[in-house]
């Protein structure tokens, strides 16, 4: 069955898979806002997206714009994980199981 995780889903697909959370932005190094205080659909920082990945498949460019409201990140994304996304902060943003036919997980909401 495939399945998009989408923000706090993409954080419950890599602890499920044996990742770990950054409880709290604070603890993470970051210099970007990850939590805006504006319509989600009102992009507000860059991520850069892996060739090869099924994101960049669907959204067929290296950097897009995405929104953000979100406090906490992935830190380490699972044994059978992969991260296929990164803002510019280097926080991860999209990961995806090595396996499965299409298990993907972005930190942003899709507009």
């Amino acid at each position: 069955m495939p399945v998009l995780g989408i923000c706090r889903g993409s954080q419950i697909i890599a602890v499920a898979e044996g990742g770990t959370l950054y409880q709290d932005l604070s603890l993470a190094e970051t210099s970007l806002k990850h939590s805006q205080g504006h319509s989600p659909a009102m992009p507000s920082h860059h991520i850069h997206v892996e060739e090869g990945s099924k994101l960049f498949d669907i959204v067929k460019e290296r950097r897009i714009c995405v929104n953000s409201f979100h406090h906490q990140v992935i830190n380490t994304p699972g044994d059978r994980m992969r991260v296929t996304a990164r803002a510019d902060d280097n926080i991860i943003e999209a990961i995806e199981h090595k396996d499965a036919k299409f298990v993907l997980a972005v930190q942003w909401h899709p507009r």
